[in-house]
């Protein structure tokens, strides 16, 4: 039985190893990469499955925006989410992104998006973002959201940016 624990530093090559074998070796050629070059995980979202001591699963958010209209919301990009290929289907991956879920709702995050297949991650409560005006370089049909406080949406378009690439006054400048 596996349980769910934040990752700590020292799990670091056993989660990448990790990706490796679930998405193999050329994963970091993602678009979903850029947005992650350079910057830590979420503090507090980051978290491992493990099962007698070894890590199965893995799930990580980090820090977006979404810049439009003169504004850049923050929001958080889930990923990459990741069980042992030979243990999925056993529920792992769901658990990790409920548990992950409330606890980025109960720390006041407001939108989460990620790139993903519509049919797995709309039990989630993600749906589309690109009919709602919100898009992705590279990611036109992928690229899903959820609000975790009624009404984040609202309004919300624009194009998602590393969050590092704004400044205070420059949203303007990138919309």
């Amino acid at each position: 039985m596996f349980h769910l624990t934040p990752q700590q530093t020292d799990d670091a090559a056993a989660v990448s190893a990790l990706l490796d074998r679930a998405f193999g070796p050329g994963r970091k050629a993602k678009t979903s990469y850029t947005f992650r070059r350079g910057l830590a995980p979420v503090h507090g979202l980051s978290f491992v499955a493990r099962e007698h001591g070894v890590v199965v699963g893995t799930i990580r958010y980090w820090p977006v925006r979404v810049a439009g209209d003169g504004a850049a919301v923050p929001a958080l990009l889930l990923g990459p989410v990741a069980v042992e290929p030979v243990r999925q289907g056993e529920g792992m991956g769901v658990e990790l992104i409920r548990h992950t879920l409330r606890l980025a709702a109960a720390a006041g995050h407001r939108v989460v998006l990620l790139v993903g297949d519509a049919d797995y991650y709309g039990r989630f409560g993600f749906e589309p973002a690109a009919p709602l005006g919100i898009a992705m370089p590279g990611q036109p049909d992928r690229l899903m959201v959820r609000e975790l406080v009624p009404g984040a949406l609202d309004g919300l378009r624009g194009t998602v940016v590393h969050w590092g690439c704004l400044r205070r006054g420059a949203a303007a400048r990138a919309a």
